[in-house]
């Protein structure tokens, strides 16, 4: 991508700061061509944005270096084959925490599905090949 940043996964949520959000908005409204507010792709949108309005992006890691948003559901992430290397392989950078602040493709979770992620993140660690 063009980002000299990166961008940050729109998938499972959006963490920013009060004054980040300001800026960001701020140079969405002065017309400035790296924020569309009609762009198809959000996050990276939002990255462009960010990165002209000077705010920096940066993981939200635990202590222990693990994710701690999802870009996938429950059972998405658990159909996953650690040996079939799939997109989420080249996209998932670090990986899963035990307990995340957030999944995708999710406006209620079944309890069944939260079983299975806590016994995903315990066993097929999802991380960045290389």
């Amino acid at each position: 991508n063009s980002l000299g940043q990166g961008y940050v996964g729109g998938n499972a949520s959006f963490l920013l700061s009060r004054a980040g959000l300001r800026a960001i908005a701020e140079k969405m409204t002065i017309g400035n061509k790296a924020c569309h507010r009609d762009s198809a792709k959000e996050d990276v949108g939002l990255g462009h944005c960010a990165e002209q309005a000077g705010e920096e992006i940066l993981d939200t890691l635990d202590e222990n270096g693990l994710e701690r948003f999802h870009p996938l559901s429950a059972v998405g992430m658990w159909l996953l084959d650690p040996a079939k290397p799939t997109w989420i392989h080249a996209h998932n950078y670090h990986p899963l925490k035990f307990v995340g602040v957030s999944l995708h493709y999710y406006r209620f979770i079944p309890f069944i599905e939260v079983e299975m992620l806590q016994s995903l993140v315990h066993f097929l660690p999802v991380c960045r090949a290389r």
